[in-house]
């Protein structure tokens, strides 16, 4: 499995540490959200390439509309 199709194992822990933190705010969006990793850059360093990453969440409207004065 490539890094791109852990997305939503990554959001998935992310969820389960807000939770644990007492954030439920955070692990609701969360545990609603579609994730996706997009490559968005790479740098060449000393003969080695590192790849930039950004994660994308697609939160339901609902979700949306109830966090948006947080």
């Amino acid at each position: 499995m490539g890094f791109e199709e852990r997305a939503q194992a990554l959001v998935a822990t992310a969820a389960k540490i807000a939770r644990l933190q007492d954030l439920t705010i955070d692990a609701d969006v969360l545990d609603s959200a579609s994730a996706s990793l997009i490559q968005t850059g790479s740098e060449e360093n000393w003969g080695e390439t590192v790849d930039f990453y950004t994660l994308m969440l697609e939160v339901p409207i609902s979700i949306y509309v109830d966090i948006g004065g947080e």
